[in-house]
């Protein structure tokens, strides 16, 4: 490592600069030497380049907590949250691995480390979340609220610590009540802002709307999907009832990796949160939705995880919703990416047909043990 002499010109100088340089730089050597991926040209992919930058930066904070280099990068992602992460420089998400630190510790941080040989990055983050029993739709969901409540708007004792020192996020999306329907896009990973002023009861509300689709981001971070959401002002029009004042109704064609929280008058009022399974089910077949058309990283393959020891032989069906069977064998528990269990399917009927586009269900039968669940097909 070179290190500059006095720091002069930077954002923090002397002695400070010196030190955040160093953990930061430090962290480089470690992810290169101990997490490398060797293709015969690079020891990284170009496509986790955000990542590195991400953990080096969040390692500033973590070994030299009251330094704060980090904040001379903040306001390029707040004013462009809707931009995937991959698409972002990763210095300036650096706050994304203290949200997770501080609601998981550095096991998981540690843990999308391990993946990275073997998968890109933004899939070792939704993977090292479903392997904790939650998702990449619910957390970052839950850090778009934390990156609201910054600045002016910090709650002591609650979100970012540091958060009164942040930047105020700035919304994609700003709404006239009484409006239309929105009709809104959003890239994958991101999380989208969207502000209603409401004049007749001089009221603000600011929906958080977030695509967490980790599939599509590594396929494609700048794909937009459309989405929809109206605001009603009556409780009971909409499908979401807010308050006695507002409810709201959200629709997009595949809600797998949406998730969507409002905040009203700086008052969080509804935050999302998905129905975990219990133990024992299976909750997240990847990649789902699956296209026959797209080529993954690890093939042509759905995978779905579950608990069972390699080598063992489960029942596997696949039926349509109208309970058709369209896929019936025999098959064993294998590895499956990230060094979890379970078994794959290449998505083709017992003829080797591909299936019509549409919602599949799932039944993994082992022994007395059964496990369900549903993956989205599209046939293009």
């Amino acid at each position: 490592m070179v290190i500059d002499n006095d720091y002069t010109g930077y954002y923090t100088t002397g002695l400070d600069g010196m030190r955040v340089t160093a953990a930061h730089e430090f962290h480089h050597g470690i992810q290169l030497g101990n997490y490398s991926v060797f293709d015969g040209n690079s020891p990284f992919r170009n496509s986790d380049s955000f990542f590195y930058e991400l953990t080096s930066t969040s390692m500033e904070e973590f070994v030299y907590d009251d330094v704060n280099d980090y904040y001379a990068y903040m306001n390029s992602y707040f004013n462009n949250t809707d931009l995937a992460f991959p698409r972002q420089n990763g210095y300036n998400i650096a706050i994304w691995n203290i949200f997770l630190e501080e609601n998981f510790g550095f096991n998981l941080l540690k843990r999308q480390w391990e993946l990275i040989p073997s998968i890109t990055a933004i899939l070792a983050i939704n993977q090292s979340l479903n392997e904790l029993s939650t998702s990449f739709p619910r957390e970052l969901n839950k850090f778009g609220i934390w990156t609201y409540f910054t600045n002016f708007r910090r709650i002591p004792g609650k979100y970012f610590e540091e958060g009164g020192n942040y930047p105020l996020v700035i919304p994609k999306f700003n709404v006239q009540f009484p409006s239309p329907l929105l009709n809104g896009q959003a890239k994958p990973t991101t999380n989208n802002f969207v502000r209603f002023n409401i004049p007749a009861n001089n009221d603000t509300l600011v929906a958080i709307v977030t695509n967490a689709d980790a599939f599509s981001a590594n396929d494609d971070p700048n794909e937009p999907f459309s989405f929809q959401y109206t605001l009603y002002s009556d409780p009971n029009t909409g499908q979401r009832e807010l308050t006695q004042d507002y409810s709201s109704t959200f629709f997009t064609n595949n809600s797998t990796f949406w998730s969507v929280s409002e905040v009203l008058n700086n008052l969080l009022i509804r935050e999302d949160s998905l129905q975990l399974p219990t133990a024992g089910t299976i909750e997240y077949a990847y990649p789902n939705p699956f296209y026959y058309s797209r080529g993954y990283l690890t093939g042509s393959l759905i995978f779905l995880p579950f608990e069972a020891n390699v080598g063992e032989t489960v029942d596997f069906n696949v039926y349509s919703v109208g309970m058709q069977i369209m896929y019936e064998d025999q098959i064993n528990v294998q590895i499956l990416p990230g060094d979890q269990r379970g078994v794959s399917w290449d998505g083709l009927d017992n003829d080797k047909n591909k299936l019509a586009s549409g919602v599949y269900i799932y039944v993994i039968k082992k022994g007395s043990e059964v496990v369900t669940g549903k993956v989205v097909i599209f046939n293009e």
